[in-house]
Parts: structure tokens; C-alpha cells; sequence
């Protein structure tokens, strides 16, 4: 069987021109240009697909969580360093009941996003939502640098300050939040069979959320411990207040808390 391919240029040569006459020349230059342009515009379309891919996936999974599976990171269980940030929603329960299950969800949609960019900003990572509550993690060099975790938490604190009319229009009522941070060593690893999930287990979690749980009983937005309080950079303009000493459930030892008053939340 023959296969017969006809170009534009076929029938210029045809009618008696040279390949190199001008009129040759310029249909061969067009169709050339046309599979240039076409092969580009395929070659941007798969990218462009595959982008909006990711994008999808990672803004479900989170970014750095999505590249730790492409790499295999942690397809095999590691133990690191890490800072755990608890945040709880102040009052959830009273702002649940006053605006029923389906506003409350809106409610919520729109507090996590007002934490996104300053989460990005500050090197952070979304490990868990946990109904109302967040729980941020840092690994141990990105969190301690230019204080990252200290100056992330002050960042939240001031976007929910700026969208306080914003909250109270749309919805009549203002979030707010506690916050506990700690840091430790934690096992982090693949874990699930049906739905794989990258795992943090250590009692550095344990402690972050028993120091956000001790925020209502101190009257304090922030408690961290005394392993945190020894990493915070000098230049920090905020005073650290020790909160004194305190035995933590499941410890034998005591362990200072601090805390650092907000100046936003003094204003109120």
C-alpha cells in the first residue's frame, strides 16, 4: 500500500517553479510556521492542564505536603524536629449555636482563609482542621528563623483584627483565638491504606494542646514552653512573660510557660 503525503509546496512545484522561487519559499515558510505554532500551543496546553492539576491537588493536600509524596520523602518513617502551633477558635461553641450548621460552616470557610497567606508567608504548613481548630507545624530551621512561628501567630492575629467589620456585617459575630506551641521530636511517615495521609507522632502534639488549653486559665492568646522561649530570636519587640511553673498531665518534670501579650488584643 503507498501512502501518499502532499505538502503546500507541491503544487507550486507542480506548475514549473524552482524550490527556491520566492512563492515556494513563502508557502513553505507559513507551513513551517504553522506547525511551529501549533506544536507550541499543544506543548502549553498539557503544561497549563497539568499546572491546574496540581494546583487542585495541592491546594487540598497542601503544597509541601503533595511535593513530600512526589519525592518520597517520607515513604519511609523519619524522626525530626518540628514546631507544633494548636490554634482554637475562641467561644466556637456559643458562635455554632447562634448561626446553625450551614452558616457556621460559611463562618468557617472564611476564618481559614484569612489564615492562608500568612501561614505561606511565614513558612508554615496546615497538618490538621480540626473543627474549629487548626493545628500548624513548622519544620524545626524554617520556624526559628526570623522567628517565623512568632511572627506568624502575630500576622493571624492582625488579619482577623482588619476583617473584624468584615465578620460582624456578613455574619454579626468576630472570631478570635488561643494558641499552644511547643517543639520536639516527632516520627513522621506515610500512613493508610485507602487514603495515605503524611503522620506526626510524638508528645511534642500532646503538649501544644495542652498549653492551648491552659490559654482560658491564664487569660492568655499564647502559652508556649520553655523549649520554645529558648529559641525565640532576640529581636523580638514583644516582652516575654513567664507564667510560672506547671507539671503537665503525663509529666514527672515541671516546665515554665511564657506567654507574649498581643498589643491588638490589649486594645480591645
Amino acid at each position: 500500500m503507498i501512502i501518499l503525503i502532499t505538502f503546500p509546496i507541491a503544487g507550486s512545484i507542480e506548475q514549473g517553479l524552482p524550490p527556491f522561487h520566492p512563492i515556494v519559499l513563502s508557502k513553505m515558510g507559513r507551513f513551517l510556521s504553522s506547525l511551529v505554532f501549533l506544536n507550541t500551543a499543544l506543548q502549553l496546553s498539557f503544561e497549563l492542564f497539568l499546572s491546574l492539576i496540581y494546583a487542585a491537588i495541592s491546594e487540598n493536600l497542601g503544597h509541601n505536603i503533595l511535593k513530600n509524596f512526589f519525592t518520597g520523602r517520607y515513604h519511609t518513617p523519619k524522626v525530626e524536629k518540628r514546631i507544633f502551633m494548636f490554634l482554637d477558635m475562641k467561644n466556637s461553641t456559643a458562635i455554632a449555636e447562634k448561626l446553625g450548621h450551614v452558616t457556621y460552616f460559611q463562618f468557617l470557610r472564611k476564618y481559614y482563609e484569612s489564615h492562608s497567606d500568612s501561614i505561606i508567608n511565614h513558612l508554615g504548613e496546615v497538618y490538621q482542621y480540626v473543627g474549629d481548630e487548626i493545628v500548624l507545624t513548622w519544620e524545626l530551621k524554617k520556624g526559628v528563623q526570623n522567628n517565623h512561628w512568632l511572627r506568624c501567630y502575630f500576622e493571624l492575629k492582625k488579619n482577623l483584627n482588619a476583617l473584624r467589620s468584615s465578620f460582624e456585617k456578613e455574619f454579626g459575630v468576630t472570631p478570635d483565638f488561643r494558641a499552644g506551641v511547643h517543639v520536639g521530636e516527632v516520627t513522621t511517615g506515610e500512613i493508610g491504606a485507602l487514603k495515605k495521609e503524611i503522620v506526626y507522632t510524638g508528645d511534642v502534639l500532646n503538649t501544644a494542646a495542652r498549653l492551648q488549653n491552659l490559654c482560658k486559665e491564664y487569660s492568655a492568646d499564647l502559652i508556649f514552653s520553655e523549649d520554645i522561649n529558648g529559641l525565640i530570636y532576640k529581636q523580638n519587640e514583644n516582652p516575654i512573660k513567664p507564667l510560672g511553673k506547671i507539671l503537665l498531665q503525663g509529666k514527672s518534670n515541671t516546665t515554665t510557660i511564657y506567654t507574649i501579650e498581643n498589643s491588638l488584643d490589649s486594645n480591645r
